[in-house]
């Protein structure tokens, strides 16, 4: 009998993964920004650490990219990237964009209880 309820997040395949496909929009609150339509929370997070540093041409990159590996190899060629700065801001960034994930999305909503 297997008793490991361990669900781990870093597995694509896991709803609870930043890579799990799923369609939200979401608002990064930077100054010019508009609420925008993602794949996944990977695509989201990179688009806002583009956006964070003012990296508008990364940012549409990152919109038209299609996979997950291309959003990470992207949101590290982020221009002016500041490792303190985010730091300070990627958590608060990130239950931004769970929170809309799993907001707009009931059936990855139930799961989580």
């Amino acid at each position: 009998m297997n008793t490991d309820t361990t669900l781990y997040f870093y597995k694509g395949s896991s709803f609870l993964s930043n890579t799990h496909q799923c369609s939200f929009s979401w608002y990064c609150g930077k100054a010019n920004s508009k609420e925008e339509e993602f794949k996944s929370a990977e695509q989201a997070l990179m688009y806002g650490k583009a956006k964070l540093f003012g990296d508008s041409v990364m940012a549409e990159a990152i919109m038209n990219a299609k996979d997950s590996s291309s959003f990470r190899s992207l949101g590290r060629r982020v221009q002016e990237f500041d490792n303190k700065a985010w730091v300070r801001c990627r958590s608060d960034l990130m239950k931004s964009i769970l929170t809309a994930k799993f907001g707009q999305n009931e059936l990855l909503c139930e799961k989580l209880v």
